[in-house]
């Protein structure tokens, strides 16, 4: 194998542990909002358009992540675009997602 290659097979293994820790702590952290009282003044729950929004931005930010790994390992400034690109989208769909959760929807 390459040099290249087992560069982006470990970076690609070590960002799979960093989200497979990131989702466990995010499991963990919201048994715990549920269990506890509330302390925060009442919210609405989001309903499906602000759900959808909210897994939106979170599948941009993991490209966004991955494009700028993809910059170091690829020496492209195309992926750097492509982050630019998705941080836009996430910036758009957090402020969609705002006003979707005060609207209740």
């Amino acid at each position: 194998m390459s040099g290249q290659a087992i560069v982006v097979i470990g970076l690609a293994v070590a960002l799979g542990g960093l989200i497979g820790i990131l989702a466990v702590v995010a499991y963990v952290l919201d048994r715990r909002r549920r269990s506890s009282r509330d302390v925060a003044p009442d919210r609405p729950e989001p309903g499906p358009i602000a759900r959808s929004l909210l897994w939106i931005a979170r599948a941009s930010v993991v490209v966004m992540f991955a494009s700028v790994i993809g910059f170091f390992v690829l020496k492209s400034l195309t992926a750097i675009w492509i982050a630019i690109g998705f941080f836009v989208a996430y910036l758009i769909v957090g402020s969609l997602y705002r006003v979707m959760l005060l609207a209740g929807r």
